[in-house]
């Protein structure tokens, strides 16, 4: 069966959730992101590296796999420590009590009354009620900027950064392979196949030959 980078993804993904049921821990999974309503396509994945133990199986690795994430984190924004006022003009968030359109105009320089209203207007990122604006911002990941500059300066309150996942030292695959699974450094199998997961038998299949072959060995 011919394959491309997009069908080796389909079914790295569908070996990664065979072996998940399994009982391997699969690292670097996202969820299938796509929405049929937009015609947005982002459909799940696996960095292709799982865990049982002392064996890690990697499926479709080369070197660029190794470099990148060999005895590597991966970070996500969480509830992690907060950065300080906005460098830039000082501001420490959004003012609880608004601010007035007379504040506004007295500096435009700085809150550019007109842009916001123009571009907003109620009920968006700016809130008009009788003389007050609040200008809300947020950054791409949901966090809120400065509002004292319109997010022009630093995020306030962004987030701090907490591992997500811990990757393993690996190998690449040996020539010729497209999966092998490994103990302290050592391969200990490699294979081919990974067309078979085009299938859902086949997918079961290669899943548990690389299941029972780490069982064998452990026993």
């Amino acid at each position: 069966m011919s394959s491309n980078y997009y069908s080796k993804k389909e079914w790295q993904a569908k070996l990664g959730k065979a072996l998940r049921t399994l009982g391997w821990t699969i690292l670097g999974w996202k969820e299938d992101k796509s929405d049929s309503m937009t015609d947005y396509f982002d459909p799940e994945s696996w960095d292709g590296i799982g865990t049982k133990g002392e064996f890690v199986a990697c499926v479709d690795i080369g070197p660029y796999h190794v470099e990148s994430r060999s005895g590597q984190a991966t970070h996500r924004y969480g509830a992690g420590a907060s950065l300080g006022p906005c460098e830039p003009c000082g501001g420490t968030g959004r003012e609880p009590g608004g601010w007035t359109l007379e504040q506004a105009r007295a500096n435009p320089a700085i809150w550019k009354p007109l842009r916001l209203e123009r571009e907003h207007g109620p009920g968006h990122n700016v809130v008009s009620l009788t003389s007050v604006i609040s200008p809300i911002h947020f950054g791409d990941g949901g966090w809120e900027k400065c509002t004292q500059c319109h997010g022009t300066g630093r995020a306030v309150g962004r987030p701090g950064q907490e591992v997500e996942c811990v990757f393993p030292a690996f190998q690449a695959n040996p020539k010729g392979c497209t999966w092998h699974v490994e103990r302290g450094g050592v391969i200990l199998a490699k294979g081919t196949g990974l067309a078979k997961c085009a299938t859902a038998k086949g997918t079961a299949a290669l899943a548990a030959r690389i299941d029972k072959f780490a069982a064998r060995v452990a026993a």
